[in-house]
C-alpha cells in the first residue's frame, strides 16, 4: 500500500506518477494500491492513470486513526509504503498502532528537508529521522542517503522518464513564452523548474543573470517555474542585483512542456539531491542543454563538457562562465543534449523503477521477519 501526501509537487510526485504508470503497464494495481492523505495535484494527476486511488482526509490524527485501522483490516502480510517526511510520521504512528510494518522512500537529503525554517530544520528533521529507523528498510534516491540509516537497510530506486515522442515547435514555445511575459521574441531565455526553496539555491541563478547578460551583451531572462515560500526573499535579491525585469516566477506549472520547449538552457543549483534529479532527466528528454551544481545526484547524469555543465555550488561567477560557454556555441551544446539522450536517458526507464521497487519488497518480506525488538531502535540525533 503506497501512501502519499495529495498535494505533493516537484521530483518526488513526478516520482511517484511514474511509478503508478509503470504499476498499471505491468497489470500489477492488484497488488499494488494508493492512498492519498488528502487531495491535490499529485492526487489528480495519479487519479488519472490509476482506475482505483483511495484518499484518507481529515486532520493527522484522524488520519493516522483510519489509516491504523485500515492497516489492522489488511493485515500482517502487506507492507505499508510512505513517501515524504509528512507521510512517513502519518504512517509510522498509524504502524505502531496496528502493529504493521512500514517502508519508506528517501527522495531528498533528509538533513536538508526543512531548510527554511529554522525551528521545522531542528523538530521536523529530527522526527523524520526517528520514523525511518522504525522502518523495515528505505528505498534511497541517492545512495549517499543511506549513510543517514545506517541501521536500515537501504535500496535504490531510480527516476523514470519515457522518450518524448512528437514534441511540440520550439519556434511556438517561444513565440508564446515571449507573448506571455511580454518580453521580445529574441530574448535569450535560462530556464528553472523547481520549488522555491534554500535547498535549490535559486539566488545564485539570479545573482549570475547580470553578469550573463553583461558577457552576451543581449537581453537574458530566467523564468522559474515551482511554487515555495522563498518568493518574496527571491524578489529581494532580484531587485537588489537589478534584474528584477529579467526575472519571471510562474509558480506552479502543471503543463512543463512547452516551458522546456521554449528554454535556451536549463539550471539545477541545487545544494542536495536525489541520484537522478527529474527536472535534469526532463530537460534533456526534451533537448535541453542541463547546467547543474557539482553534488553527487547531479554528477551521476551530467558529466562535465560531455552530458551538461557542472559548476560549484553557490559560485554564480563560475554558473555565468559556463552559461556564456553554452550560449556562446549551440552547436557545442546540442553535441552534449545528443550524447545525454543517447547515453543517459535509457538509465532511467519505468520498467527499471518498477523493478527496483519489486526487488526491494521481495527483500523486505525476509527483512519483516525479524523481531519487533530490532523494528524498534532507540531515538538516535
Amino acid at each position: 500500500m503506497v501512501v502519499f501526501p495529495g498535494n505533493e509537487r516537484g521530483g518526488a510526485a513526478t516520482h511517484l506518477l511514474a511509478y503508478a504508470k509503470s504499476v498499471v503497464h505491468a497489470r500489477l494495481e492488484g497488488l499494488i494500491q494508493f492512498i492519498s492523505l488528502g487531495d491535490g495535484p499529485l492526487l489528480d494527476d495519479l487519479q488519472a492513470v490509476l482506475a482505483q486511488v483511495e484518499i484518507v482526509s481529515g486532520s493527522t490524527g484522524g488520519r493516522i486513526k483510519t489509516l491504523a485501522v485500515k492497516m489492522k483490516q489488511q493485515g500482517r502480510d502487506v507492507l505499508w509504503h510512505a513517501h515524504g517526511p509528512r507521510a512517513n510520521f502519518v504512517v509510522f504512528m498509524a504502524s505502531r498502532r496496528s502493529r504493521r510494518h512500514f517502508t519508506s522512500t528517501v527522495h531528498s537529503n533528509p538533513l536538508q528537508d526543512f531548510l527554511g525554517s529554522r525551528a521545522k530544520s531542528l523538530l521536523f528533521t529530527r522526527l523524520n529521522l526517528f520514523c525511518l529507523r522504525r522502518t523495515v528498510g528505505v528505498f534511497v534516491g541517492n545512495r549517499e542517503f543511506a549513510e543517514y540509516l545506517p541501521s536500515r537497510q537501504a535500496y535504490f530506486v531510480p527516476n523514470a522518464i519515457e522518450p518524448v515522442t512528437g514534441a511540440a515547435s520550439r519556434s511556438d514555445a517561444r513565440l508564446r513564452l515571449c507573448e506571455d511575459l511580454d518580453i521580445p521574441q529574441e530574448s535569450t531565455v535560462i530556464g528553472i523548474v523547481a520549488r522555491l526553496d534554500p535547498v535549490k539555491d535559486l539566488r545564485t541563478v539570479i545573482m549570475a543573470l547580470p553578469l550573463v547578460a553583461k558577457r552576451l551583451a543581449r537581453p537574458v531572462h530566467l523564468v522559474i517555474a515551482g511554487p515555495g515560500a522563498q518568493l518574496q526573499e527571491l524578489q529581494r535579491i532580484a531587485i537588489e542585483n537589478s534584474v528584477e525585469a529579467f526575472v519571471h516566477f510562474l509558480g506552479f506549472v502543471k503543463e512543463t512542456e512547452p516551458l522546456y520547449l521554449a528554454m535556451d538552457a536549463h539550471v539545477l543549483p541545487s545544494k542536495s539531491e536525489g541520484e537522478s534529479p527529474f527536472v535534469i532527466l526532463e530537460a534533456g528528454n526534451y533537448g535541453v542543454p542541463n547546467l547543474g551544481s557539482d553534488i553527487p545526484g547531479i554528477r551521476n547524469l551530467i558529466v562535465d563538457g560531455q552530458t551538461g555543465w557542472l559548476f560549484p555550488v553557490g559560485d554564480a561567477q563560475a554558473l555565468a562562465e559556463r552559461l556564456e560557454l553554452v550560449l556562446r556555441n549551440p552547436e557545442e551544446a546540442m553535441k552534449c543534449v545528443d550524447a545525454f539522450r543517447q547515453t543517459v536517458l535509457p538509465r532511467f526507464s519505468p520498467a527499471a523503477m518498477l523493478e527496483a521497487y519489486l526487488s526491494g519488497y521481495e527483500a523486505m518480506g525476509f527483512a519483516a521477519l525479524q523481531s519487533e525488538s530490532e523494528m524498534e531502535p532507540s531515538l538516535q540525533t
